[in-house]
C-alpha cells in the first residue's frame, strides 16, 4: 500500500470508479472529470531575493528636534548581484528626497512612493561595476505615530522629550532597526541577508553624547554649540543592526583583551554603571572561550534609554537596554541583569556575527541568545540556578503552547514578521539545543558550535547550516532530529506506566500529543534512575520511536524502591506518571537536583503529607525555591518560632527572606520590635526592608515613621507598596501626599493595586479631610501631562469605581470637583 502524507495539501484525493465501455473492437476505460476543490495555502515567507549587493554607507544626518525630522546625506556604493540591471530598489519610508544622483553629479530620475525608492539609473550596469549613489533626504519617522496606547514599534527611530516639556525625562534620540524599520531613518536594502559597512556622521548639540556601530574616529566641534561624531563599521553586518543614539548620558569606560567597553547610563545611576552591566568583561571571556571564536568585532558598547520599545536590542557593537535595567546598587542586590546583559552579548556571535538569512529562521538567532542565560547561569551560580532556570523557560513555551497554539521553530508560513518572536523561537529554541547538546554530548555540541559560527562567519543562514555543521563534526545524518523538532510543529506528550517486579520494572510510554498540534511521534531518547531500596541508583537509557513501546529494565540485581524520569532535565516533553504520594516523598528526599524536588512539591499540593516534612525542608541546604514551597506549606505558630527564626537567619535569597518575613505578619508581637528592626538595619535588599517595615508599623509607629522619612525619596516598587499599606492602614491622612507623589514612579501594572490603597484611604476619610485628598489626586494628575495615557486611564478608571462605593455627601464632593477639572 502507498500512503502519501502531507502537512498541507493543495487537491483533495478523490476515488474514482472505472467504466468499460465497448465501441467496435476497442476497448475503452474512462473516468468522469474529478472535481477539484481547491485548498487556501499559506503564504510562503522565502528569504528576499538578492537584487542588488549593497556594499557601503556613508551618511551624514542632523536634527530637527521639534518637527522629529532628520537631515540625511547618504552615499551607498552598491552593485547588481548577480544580473546586470538598469534599475535600483531601496526601502526609504516617510522620506522626502531633495536630491538624488549617481556619483555626485548626474540627477537620475526616480519614484518615491509606498516605502521604496525605484531608481532609473543612466545604463544597465554588471555585477562587476559599483554604482555611487547620493541622496539628499528629509526623514520623518515619526508620522502617523500613535501616542495614545505607548508609543509605535515601527519607527525606526524615536525622539523622545523631543519638547522639553517633562523636565523628569531626558531628551534623548535613539533607534531600533529590527525587524525591518532601519529605512524610515535611512535608504538601504533593509532585509536581514543583506550586510554592508559604514561610515556615520552625526552633528548635535555639544551638550550631548553620540553612540553607534564601530569605533568613534573623531569629534570635532564646529562651534561653541555644535560638535559632529564620526563613527565608523569596518566589518559588514546586517542594516537592521545598525544603530545611533544622542542623549546626555554618563559614559562610564573600561576595556577587555585591550577592546573599548562603554557603558551609557543617565548621570544619576554613573556611579552603579559598571554594576548595571556586571560581569561583562567575564562574560566576553566566558562565551569566546566556549565558542572557540574571540569576541568578533573591535568594542561592545551597553546603553540605557528611555521608553525603549522592546527590552533591549543586540545592534551589533552597541547595544539599546530600556530602563529597567537602570538600578541603583541596592536594587541589584533583589534583581540583576546577567540574563539580558547575556543574551544581548551572545547576539554578537549568534545574529551579528551570523545572521539568520530570514525571519522564518529567526530561531537561529534567539534560540543560541535564549540558551546563553542557562549556559551562564550554569557556568556562574552552579546547576541548581540553571535547573531553575530551564524551568522557567519550558514553562514560558508550555503556556504559549497551550493558549495560542504551536508553530514550527523554522517557520515559513508566518502570517506577520513580528510574530516570530516568542516563546517558540526563544524558549522553545533554546530547550531545543540542550537537547541537542544532549544528544550529540557535550564535546560535539560546543565543536559544532565554533564550526558554525567559523564556517559561516560574515554571512545569512539557515537551518540547513546549522544541521550541516553538527553532521559534519559528529560524522551522523541529524535531518530526524532537525526534521522533529526545527521543521515541525509541537512536542511530546507522555503516559508513563511503570509496573516493578522485584528488581525489574516494565515501562509502558504512549505519545499522547494532539496531531492537530504536533505531529504524531517523536524519535526521541529516554532515561530513568532506577533507585534500589538501599539508596543506589542506576540510570538506564532507551530510544522511543513508535506512538507506543513497551521496556523492560533492571536495577542490577536489588529490588527497586522508586524510579525518576529524565533525570538530565534535556527533554522538552510534558509527562504524566502512575507514581503513589510515597513516590512523590522518596523523590523529595532523595533526588539530587532541586528540579525533581520542585516537581514531587507540585505532585504533593494536594496530597496530606506530614507537616515535618515541609519543616525540614524550610533549613535544608537545598535551593531556595524548594524551600520557599514548602514554607507554604507551614502555617506559622508560636512553637515553631525558632523555626522560622532560624530559616530566616539562614535563607540567603533575598525573595525567600522577604517572603518567610512576610509570613509573621500575624504574629509579630512574638518576635518583638527589635527583631524587625535589627532586620531593617543589617540588611539592604528592599525585598527584606518591606515586609520587615510592615511588620515594625505594628508594634513602633514612631520608628517606622522614621525610617518612612528616611526613605521617601526612594522610587522603589516594593518600598514604595509597603509604605503606602502602613499610612493607609494606621490612617494617616497627613501623609496621603506620599501616596499621591508615587503615583507617577509606578509602572501600568503595578498601578492597579497601588490605587486601591489610595481609595481605601479616601473611603476612611472624613468628608472635609475628603475633599482636601481628591483635590491632591487632581493636583497630580494635572501637573503631570508627562504621564501616559494608560496611567491616566488607570487612575481615572479607579477613581470611577471609588464613586460608586460612596456616600450622597462623598458623591456630591467628588462630582463638584471633577467637573471643575
Amino acid at each position: 500500500m502507498l500512503m502519501m502524507t502531507a502537512c498541507h495539501s493543495s487537491k483533495k484525493v478523490m476515488e474514482m470508479d472505472l467504466t468499460e465501455e465497448t465501441l467496435l473492437d476497442t476497448l475503452v476505460v474512462s473516468a468522469p472529470k474529478p472535481v477539484i476543490e481547491e485548498v487556501p495555502q499559506p503564504i510562503y515567507q522565502a528569504s528576499a531575493e538578492r537584487l542588488i549587493d549593497l556594499k557601503h554607507m556613508d551618511l551624514e544626518i542632523s536634527f530637527n528636534w521639534e518637527k522629529e525630522q532628520v537631515f540625511g546625506n547618504a552615499i551607498l556604493r552598491l552593485s547588481p548581484y548577480f544580473y546586470p540591471t538598469n534599475e535600483i530598489v531601496l526601502d526609504a519610508y516617510n522620506m522626502d528626497v531633495k536630491d538624488l544622483s549617481l556619483n555626485g553629479a548626474l540627477p537620475l530620475n526616480y519614484t518615491n512612493q509606498y516605502g521604496q525608492l525605484i531608481i532609473k539609473l543612466d545604463r544597465t550596469y554588471s555585477r562587476d561595476e559599483d554604482i555611487l549613489l547620493h541622496i539628499q533626504y528629509v526623514a520623518n519617522p515619526s508620522l502617523g505615530q500613535v501616542v495614545e496606547a505607548g508609543r509605535q514599534s515601527d519607527l525606526g527611530l524615536y525622539f523622545i522629550n523631543s519638547d522639553q516639556s517633562n523636565p523628569e525625562k531626558p531628551m534623548q534620540i535613539w533607534s531600533q532597526g529590527e525587524t525591518q524599520y532601519n529605512s524610515r531613518w535611512f535608504p538601504t536594502v533593509d532585509q536581514p541577508n543583506e550586510r554592508y559597512t559604514h561610515d556615520i556622521k552625526i552633528t548635535v548639540a555639544d551638550r550631548f553624547a553620540t553612540l553607534s556601530n564601530g569605533y568613534l574616529v573623531s569629534s570635532n566641534k564646529y562651534d561653541k554649540l555644535t560638535r559632529t561624531d564620526h563613527w565608523r563599521m569596518d566589518d559588514e553586518h546586517a542594516p537592521y543592526l545598525t544603530m545611533i543614539a544622542v542623549g546626555e548620558f554618563a559614559v562610564v569606560n573600561d576595556q577587555w583583551n585591550g577592546k573599548p567597553l562603554m557603558y551609557f547610563v543617565e548621570k544619576d545611576y554613573e556611579a552603579y554603571a559598571q554594576k548595571i552591566f556586571n560581569h561583562t568583561p567575564e562574560m566576553l571571556t566566558y562565551f569566546s572561550d566556549l565558542t572557540g571564536v574571540a569576541y568578533p568585532w573591535d568594542k561592545y558598547a551597553q546603553m540605557v534609554v528611555r521608553d525603549f520599545v522592546a527590552g533591549a536590542m543586540e545592534n551589533t557593537t552597541a547595544v539599546t537596554f530600556g530602563e529597567f535595567v537602570q538600578k541603583t546598587d541596592v536594587e541589584l542586590i533583589d534583581n540583576h541583569n546577567d540574563d539580558i546583559v547575556a543574551h544581548e552579548l551572545f547576539h554578537h556571535w549568534f545574529g551579528d556575527y551570523v545572521t539568520c538569512e530570514s525571519w522564518a529562521n529567526l530561531t537561529l538567532n534567539e534560540a543560541f541568545a535564549n540558551y546563553s542565560e542557562y549556559l551562564w547561569t550554569d557556568f556562574k551560580y552552579g546547576q541548581e540556578e540553571a535547573d531553575y532556570k530551564r524551568r522557567q523557560e519550558l514553562y514560558g513555551y508550555l503556556y504559549q503552547a497551550k493558549n495560542q497554539g504551536t508553530h514550527p521553530l523554522i517557520d515559513y508560513h508566518y502570517s506577520d514578521k513580528e510574530n516570530m518572536f516568542d516563546a517558540h523561537s526563544y524558549n522553545k529554541g533554546g530547550l531545543v539545543l540542550h537537547m541537542l547538546r544532549a544528544e550529540i554530548g557535550d564535546d560535539a555540541f560546543f565543536a559544532g558550535m565554533q564550526k558554525y559560527l567559523k564556517d559561516n562567519a560574515g554571512s545569512a543562514v539557515e537551518v540547513d547550516e546549522l544541521r550541516m555543521a553538527y553532521e559534519e563534526v559528529t560524522g551522523r545524518d541529524l535531518q530526524v532530529f532537525f526534521n522533529q523538532w526545527f521543521l515541525s510543529s509541537g512536542h511530546p506528550e507522555l503516559n508513563i506506566q511503570y509496573t516493578i517486579e522485584a528488581d525489574k520494572v516494565i515501562i509502558d510510554v504512549e505519545q499522547v500529543q494532539s496531531l492537530e498540534s504536533s505531529i504524531a511521534v517523536f524519535d526521541i531518547p529516554l532515561e530513568f534512575d532506577i533507585y534500589d531500596i538501599n539508596g543506589k541508583v542506576v540510570r538506564q537509557a532507551v530510544r522511543m520511536t513508535k506512538r507506543k513501546q513497551s521496556y523492560e529494565l533492571s536495577s542490577m540485581g536489588r529490588d527497586i524502591d522508586w524510579i525518576n524520569f529524565d533525570p538530565a532535565h534535556t527533554l522538552l516533553a510534558e509527562f504524566q506518571e502512575n507514581k503513589t504520594k510515597e513516590d512523590y516523598i522518596k523523590e523529595l528526599n532523595h533526588a539530587k537536583r532541586q528540579y525533581d524536588q520542585n516537581e514531587a512539591l507540585e505532585k504533593l499540593a494536594e496530597e496530606e503529607v506530614d507537616i515535618q516534612l515541609y519543616k525540614d525542608l524550610m533549613i535544608s541546604d537545598k535551593h531556595y525555591w524548594i524551600k520557599w514551597q514548602a514554607s507554604r506549606k507551614v502555617p506559622y505558630s508560636s512553637k515553631d518560632k525558632d523555626l522560622f527564626e532560624k530559616a530566616i537567619a539562614q535563607a540567603k535569597n533575598s525573595y525567600y527572606k522577604g517572603r518567610l518575613i512576610s509570613k509573621l505578619k500575624q504574629h509579630t508581637a512574638d518576635f518583638g520590635a527589635d527583631y524587625f528592626s535589627d532586620i531593617i538595619e543589617s540588611n539592604k535588599s528592599w525585598n527584606i526592608i518591606a515586609p520587615s517595615l510592615i511588620n515594625l508599623s505594628m508594634l513602633d509607629m514612631d520608628r517606622t515613621m522614621g525610617y518612612i522619612d528616611q526613605w521617601k525619596a526612594v522610587d522603589n516598587t516594593r518600598l514604595i507598596f509597603a509604605i503606602a499599606s502602613i499610612i493607609s492602614k494606621n490612617n494617616a491622612f497627613d501623609r496621603f501626599d506620599y501616596i499621591c507623589s508615587k503615583i507617577g514612579s509606578l509602572s501600568p501594572r503595578a498601578l492597579g493595586n497601588y490605587t486601591k490603597i489610595m481609595n481605601d484611604m479616601l473611603m476612611a476619610s472624613s468628608s472635609v479631610r475628603f475633599e482636601s485628598m481628591l483635590q491632591q489626586i487632581q493636583s497630580i494628575i494635572m501637573e503631570n501631562d508627562q504621564w501616559s495615557t494608560t496611567k491616566k486611564a488607570i487612575v481615572a478608571n479607579k477613581l470611577i469605581e471609588l464613586e460608586r462605593r460612596l456616600d450622597e455627601e462623598k458623591k456630591s464632593i467628588f462630582r463638584k470637583i471633577m467637573q471643575e477639572e
